[in-house]
């Protein structure tokens, strides 16, 4: 592997656009606890969670590093990362006003999400939503067009 692309070789990095959005998932097949930072206690049940993010510039290397677990704990979605790791990635050639349209299509069709999870930046509730169904992705493609690029972490 190249030092530039990582876990997932050549893959994302000539497939993944510059700066733009990204959906992680993540597959819990028990609940669990953790401290977030600031936020607190986040307690997630079993099943899909489907986190929203941005990256204006150097989307791979962000990435990348939601799938490293040693690192330095700065964002809430870094204290999950850092003890489990996602099993997807979906991105798209967006600008960050599309990663608020993907969390609120999201928390319409499957709930309220972890309370201010991921989204200090911004008025959406959350950030990370779930458990969410198989067709996450196609309720997220009909708003915002096909993804650039979608890794699964076990192919």
């Amino acid at each position: 592997m190249s030092p530039h692309t990582g876990f997932f070789g050549d893959t994302l990095a000539l497939r993944v656009p510059q700066g733009g959005i990204y959906l992680l998932t993540f597959e819990l097949w028990q609940a669990m606890a953790f401290r977030a930072g600031a936020l607190g206690c986040v307690g997630l049940g079993v099943g899909r969670f489907i986190y929203v993010g941005s990256a204006q510039r150097c989307l791979a290397q962000r990435v990348e590093r939601h799938f490293r677990r040693r690192k330095r704990l700065r964002w809430h979605i870094d204290y999950l990362t850092h003890l489990q790791s996602p099993r997807k990635v979906a991105v798209w050639a967006l600008a960050k006003e599309s990663e608020c349209v993907c969390a609120l299509t999201l928390l319409a069709r499957w709930g309220p999400g972890v309370v201010h999870f991921g989204s200090s930046d911004c008025n959406c509730a959350s950030h990370l939503i779930g458990p969410v169904g198989e067709e996450w992705l196609e309720v997220v493609s009909e708003i915002v067009g096909a993804p650039a690029a979608v890794v699964d972490s076990h192919e």
